[in-house]
């Protein structure tokens, strides 16, 4: 019985799904320096990844300092996830820390994700060559991770496909090839299941990184 985090994500103007399943959830704020009480509005929903993007209950996330909000969510409805969406259009930067009470991973196999995940140990990354950041799955498939920044410099993150030898110059990551990119302290939910390993470089010549990746398995 406790809140776990799911990580830290920065609202924009479009749809944020962030896979989990659970019925309550709490959400505190952070604001970039800038804020001087302009007027933010977000919407909370459970939330089904199609096209468009269908949502259930929606409900208003507002700017609480130093407040943390909590939403309740019937479990009889099954979503893809969480769906987040910033309604207004100030210049503030708007961050925020999901916890689920009792928390479920969303998984889309139809296995019981009752599990709770262990990091994996740090991972340096290096300006000067790719870094593997999760290996590829000997059997060819893909759990979700949470990737998470631990380091002082930004890193390029680059998708490789199956079968691929990570060390072969085909497959590139780079300041200007890549699929996703982590500053310092940022987290992404990995959840690409058609990728299987994921390679990683830093920004600098001389700085080097950390990286963290939490591995979700399903029983």
């Amino acid at each position: 019985m406790s809140w776990v985090s799911l990580g830290t994500f920065k609202l924009i103007n479009s749809w944020l799904i962030v896979p989990s399943v659970g019925e309550i959830f709490r959400v505190r704020h952070s604001l970039s320096t800038q804020y001087d009480g302009k007027y933010l509005k977000a919407v909370i929903a459970k939330a089904f990844d199609s096209t468009p993007i269908s949502i259930y209950n929606p409900q208003r996330l507002s700017y609480r300092q130093n407040e943390s909000e909590v939403f309740y969510f019937p479990k009889d409805v099954i979503a893809d996830g969480l769906g987040f969406i910033r309604l207004d259009n100030t210049d503030v930067e708007w961050s925020i820390n999901i916890e689920v009470y009792q928390v479920m991973f969303f998984y889309s196999n139809n296995k019981s994700p009752f599990t709770n995940a262990q990091p994996d140990a740090d991972i340096s990354v290096s300006s000067t060559q790719k870094s593997t950041i999760i290996p590829e799955k000997t059997d060819g498939s893909r759990r979700s991770y949470l990737i998470t920044n631990t380091g002082a410099s930004t890193v390029y993150f680059k998708f490789a496909p199956i079968g691929a030898n990570l060390t072969d110059a085909s497959v590139t990551v780079s300041a200007i090839n890549y699929d996703f990119t982590l500053a310092a302290n940022e987290k992404f939910l990995d959840t690409n299941f058609s990728q299987n390993a994921v390679v990683g470089i830093c920004s600098g010549t001389l700085s080097t990184a950390k990286v963290k990746a939490t591995e979700y398995m399903y029983l």
